[in-house]
């Protein structure tokens, strides 16, 4: 009896902690979950290289309402491919968010940063390096 109520359990919170990761999270860790997915999807594949498509929310809670910017920026005192991701709403006021959640899955290879208008999607490439999943890209 315990058992099918641990299976009903799982069943029931491992997709309420799946759509808590994106509905409780800022721009940026969203950002930073989708990175971490496609690198792990880049080890899987064998491939050298891959771009992923990444459209910010216009419905979650704190989402961008106009013009963003995403950046990479190197840390002060980190080794070099330490970079923090920021994103920002550039017109009006919006969120503003950042985070170094995604260096657990890649490093960064020089400081990168994008501007779009309101639903335009950024382009981000990922490459193997010695093992290691590096952003090379961002459009």
């Amino acid at each position: 009896m315990r058992k099918r109520w641990a299976w009903l359990l799982l069943l029931v919170v491992l997709p309420i902690g799946c759509v808590a990761e994106n509905i409780l999270s800022d721009p940026a860790t969203r950002l930073s979950f989708q990175i971490r997915d496609e690198a792990k999807a880049l080890r899987r594949s064998g491939k050298p290289t891959a771009t992923f498509v990444h459209q910010p929310s216009t419905f979650w809670p704190d989402h961008f309402t106009g013009d963003y910017q995403i950046s990479f920026h190197q840390m002060p005192g980190r080794p070099a491919g330490d970079r923090s991701l920021a994103t920002e709403q550039t017109s009006g006021s919006g969120p503003r968010s950042g985070t170094t959640y995604h260096l657990n899955y890649v490093t960064v290879a020089q400081d990168l940063a994008v501007q779009h208008h309101l639903g335009e999607p950024t382009l981000v490439t990922l490459e193997l390096h010695d093992g290691k999943v590096v952003i090379t890209g961002l459009k």
